[in-house]
């Protein structure tokens, strides 16, 4: 599936964003030297052995809408790398880690509890790749002041670091109930792989973070008394979910200290890596300026879509509700364009469908049609931690997806976790295999609509045949200037209509010799976020919790 893909991606990708305005196909003129198309040896890794899927290639000479151009001005105030884990805190860890290993194929690696000599808490570590999820879920702390350490005395040694059996310095097991009794199952941590977590912390502070936890170095007990360290600090992003700095360099353990290694039998479904963490929040532009304040984060931006005839936006910055042609006709406002005013092109305004306020301070209104949301992309330099932040519009008629996670999470906090697969559709048939069995629902396929009219949308890139599995299957697909987005998204995974999973594959394409487009492991968010497929993800969630009225 995928190689067939690939190989329309080298005969038709660029004519196909030429006719949607995306791309100029004479900005690829002939190769003067051949070394201005250098090869990339693509099975090479980088020095701690991750997949190159995390390289920085732009795709040079892409023009959209007159001067397309993702904007990146390498801000970050501290060297980030990529994601390191996201923490789970929940009322039954077992349990929690049992249903998404056998759910998403993950296996567990490592834990941490009372047979590791933790009193405090247990830990379960899943883990895959790049991928690492944690599930946290707090002891007794009455059991934990009377009961004695099998092992011994852990602190205090003269020679060496502080030694722990507990490997999150300053958890409190009433802050994790008071947590899972507020927001049900939801994520505390998400954790990055900083270069200096002291400087990490200390520059976010310093720029206005609030501190959580100051950076603590956590040692692994070993019988001889050494062990490896890794130092780990806490600042809250959003609510009350927190951004964890690791450094795990020269750590030789399953995870982090006072882990030990732990192993179950679970097939893979081929999920590897954290692609987006999205989160809702009341008031976006103060949250974004908090975040871009102390970390430096720039606003990630894909404006190249094209409007779909009648309504709704496209790929990215398209027309809005009134109608939409390749270059923006206004309307409800295009995708990236502000809402009740024209398309990204500036095209004339345009009128019908709902418009919903605008907040002040927004870098986008992801708005086709009315569905109330207004959103930012946030990423670090190398766009390899993704940050897509959602508040809800004022003004509808009815409640939208988005103040229905507020209210039902009780505050800020994160909405769903994008895992990257290689292949989806293997995935998602694995996944749904398991899914009266423990594992997880899908959210509703898309009506018959939705693909008659999608290519349209994507042209000649995918096949009918392709195109058929996918709504067979409920998987949506969208496309950009960087390439191909297929996704799709769990129900929400427990009692409250709050947190859910995507799934997606991306297919990018870079510059090659003689300036042919090839296949290419994708950049961060090449294909997007699916911002033309929001208002079918929202209507099948309007089926699990119906709105005050059902969207458009």
């Amino acid at each position: 599936m995928l190689g067939n893909i690939a190989q329309r991606i080298q005969e038709a990708f660029f004519q196909s964003l030429e006719q949607a305005g995306c791309v100029s196909l004479d900005t690829y003129g002939p190769a003067s030297s051949d070394e201005e198309y250098e090869e990339e040896d693509e099975d090479d890794d980088d020095d701690d052995g991750r997949r190159s899927t995390e390289s920085a290639i732009t795709p040079t000479g892409l023009v959209g809408f007159g001067s397309f151009l993702r904007s990146n001005p390498r801000t970050d105030k501290f060297k980030v790398d990529r994601f390191h884990h996201i923490e789970f805190w929940c009322g039954d860890a077992t349990n929690t880690y049992g249903r998404f290993s056998w759910g998403l194929g993950l296996p567990l690696v490592a834990k941490s509890d009372q047979t590791t000599g933790n009193q405090t808490f247990c830990s379960f570590v899943l883990k895959a790749e790049d991928l690492a999820l944690v599930f946290t879920a707090p002891y007794s702390e009455a059991a934990a002041l009377t009961r004695t350490d099998p092992l011994g005395p852990v602190t205090g040694e003269t020679g060496h670091p502080r030694r722990s059996r507990v490997p999150f310095p300053g958890f409190s097991p009433r802050a994790a109930r008071e947590f899972s009794a507020l927001h049900g199952l939801g994520v505390r941590a998400i954790g990055i792989r900083v270069e200096d977590v002291e400087a990490a912390y200390q520059t976010s502070v310093d720029n206005g973070a609030i501190s959580i936890c100051p950076p603590v170095t956590v040692t692994d007990i070993k019988p001889n008394g050494q062990g490896g360290s890794v130092t780990i600090a806490e600042v809250t992003l959003y609510g009350d979910t927190v951004l964890r700095f690791v450094n795990p360099k020269g750590y030789s353990g399953p995870f982090l200290p006072a882990f030990e290694a732990a192993s179950n039998q679970v097939m893979s479904y081929g999920i590897f890596r954290v692609d987006h963490v999205v989160g809702n929040v009341p008031s976006l532009a103060d949250v974004v300026r908090y975040i871009k304040g102390f970390s430096g984060f720039h606003e990630f931006t894909d404006s190249c879509g094209s409007g779909e005839a009648g309504g709704g936006g496209g790929s990215m910055g398209a027309g809005g509700a009134g109608g939409g042609a390749a270059r923006g006709v206004g309307g409800g406002g295009g995708v990236i364009g502000l809402s009740g005013g024209a398309g990204t092109a500036g095209g004339a305004a345009g009128g019908g469908g709902a418009t919903p306020k605008k907040r002040s301070g927004c870098a986008a209104d992801v708005d086709p049609s009315g569905l109330g949301v207004n959103s930012t992309v946030l990423a670090n330099d190398w766009e390899t931690v993704i940050l897509p932040i959602m508040e809800p519009s004022l003004g509808l008629p009815y409640k939208t997806q988005v103040e229905t996670f507020l209210e039902h999470y009780n505050g800020a906090g994160v909405q769903h976790i994008a895992l990257m697969c290689t292949d989806i559709v293997k995935a998602v048939k694995e996944m749904k295999a398991r899914s009266d069995m423990g594992g997880f629902a899908f959210l509703p396929r898309p009506s018959a609509k939705y693909y008659k009219e999608l290519g349209a949308r994507v042209g000649s890139l995918i096949s009918g045949e392709e195109m058929g599995e996918y709504e067979e299957l409920g998987i949506l697909v969208d496309v950009d200037a960087g390439g191909i987005l297929l996704q799709i998204f769990t129900a929400p995974i427990g009692d409250r209509p709050t947190l859910f999973i995507e799934i997606l594959q991306r297919v990018g394409v870079k510059k090659g010799p003689k300036a042919i487009p090839m296949q290419q492991f994708p950049r961060g968010g090449c294909g997007g976020f699916g911002t033309g497929n929001l208002l079918e993800l929202f209507r099948s969630l309007d089926t699990i919790q119906p709105p005050t009225k059902a969207y458009p």
